[in-house]
């Protein structure tokens, strides 16, 4: 109980002056019911002075925002009255009356009955003058996948048909389903205690085209090919048995030169470790005859690498350049009589 609570009952002459003035230094000052504690409790605090300070200068469009903030960090009732002071004085009448009944719940969490009186009593105020908008859906049972939003938040089928509290200005509701084309609409709330409909047609089909092009298309089966396949697609496109050996070959050269490269840089390696040890010939550690040993058995290694590729490598160039193209061949049969030697042929 505050300072003014206890003095109450000497400062007012009747039990209705006593709570109206502590109403009113809860919706100014209040933040005593905020439970944070730490430097979030602080930022709170910091963003709460600040935001009373604008609201006092008539800034609420920067006020809120800093009130909404400090909610967040450090929830109080408090807060939320002001808060929604604030939505108020912005002409946001739905979502003020709506922070005021929370307000409510949260004083009474915090056993701060006169707080929650005051935020029931200013939501009840605020009643009368609520814009409300009603969503009609025109066939409900005909689109079970039916789905609407407004705003982008999607309204659950519990509150169709039921008239919403809305903040004046304009609302886009969007209604899409299963097969079905998309429809929206934008709806401009003016004024108060008014109550708009929002009616939901039923929803045209889409294009058989469109949907079977929104559908995945059949991955095809997996398809093997046999070897005597294989070698007649060869033929088919020129590739031949020459060509074939002539990218055998290339593959060896490639091999070859590239670990011919390996071992080269790591005799290199080997023999500058050695110029540690050694000079020139003479070496003065058993670490540098090892390493120079090992230098030319790399450099050996490499050197036969690099012949290997060299010679793959211009042996599938003779061989690819040089192969001759052979077209399906035409089979050919001759024959003389049951049992008589039969002859085939290519031509």
């Amino acid at each position: 109980m505050t300072a003014l609570e206890r003095k109450c009952p000497v400062l007012c002459t009747s039990a209705a002056l006593c709570i109206a003035l502590i109403c009113a230094v809860v919706t100014v000052d209040g933040r005593a019911d905020s439970g944070g504690s730490g430097s979030g409790s602080t930022a709170a605090q910091a963003l709460f002075d600040q935001a009373k300070q604008l609201a006092r200068e008539g800034r609420y469009t920067e006020a809120c925002p800093k009130f909404e903030e400090s909610q967040r960090i450090d929830p109080g009732s408090g807060t939320l009255i002001n808060l929604a002071d604030c939505y108020e004085k912005l002409g946001r009448i739905a979502s003020a009356w709506s922070t005021f009944l929370e307000a409510g719940t949260a004083a009474d969490a915090a056993s701060n009955s006169l707080r929650a009186e005051t935020a029931r009593k200013r939501a009840a105020e605020l009643a009368p003058a609520l814009a409300r908008i009603t969503i009609v859906v025109a066939d409900p049972p005909a689109e079970p996948s039916l789905q609407i939003s407004r705003d982008g938040v999607n309204v659950g089928q519990a509150q169709w048909g039921v008239a919403i509290p809305v903040d004046e200005g304009s609302h886009v509701f969007v209604a899409s389903a299963a097969g079905k084309r998309t429809w929206s609409t934008t709806i401009v709330i003016q004024g108060r205690s008014s109550n708009t409909q929002v009616i939901v047609p039923v929803l045209d089909p889409l294009p058989r085209m469109l949907v079977a092009e929104s559908r995945e298309p059949p991955r095809p089966a997996p398809q093997t090919m046999r070897i005597s396949d294989r070698a007649s697609a060869e033929r088919r496109i020129g590739i031949g048995p020459q060509r074939t050996a002539a990218l055998v070959a290339a593959g060896i050269g490639v091999v070859g030169a590239s670990l011919g490269t390996v071992f080269g840089l790591q005799s290199k390696s080997a023999r500058d470790k050695a110029n540690q040890y050694c000079n020139n010939d003479e070496c003065w550690d058993d670490r540098g005859v090892n390493l120079k040993s090992d230098a030319m058995s790399r450099g050996n290694v490499a050197t036969a690498l690099f012949v290997a590729g060299t010679v793959g490598l211009a042996s599938a160039t003779v061989l690819w350049f040089y192969a001759e193209h052979t077209p399906p061949a035409q089979s050919s049969r001759i024959g003389v009589g049951p049992g008589s030697v039969v002859l085939r042929g290519n031509f």
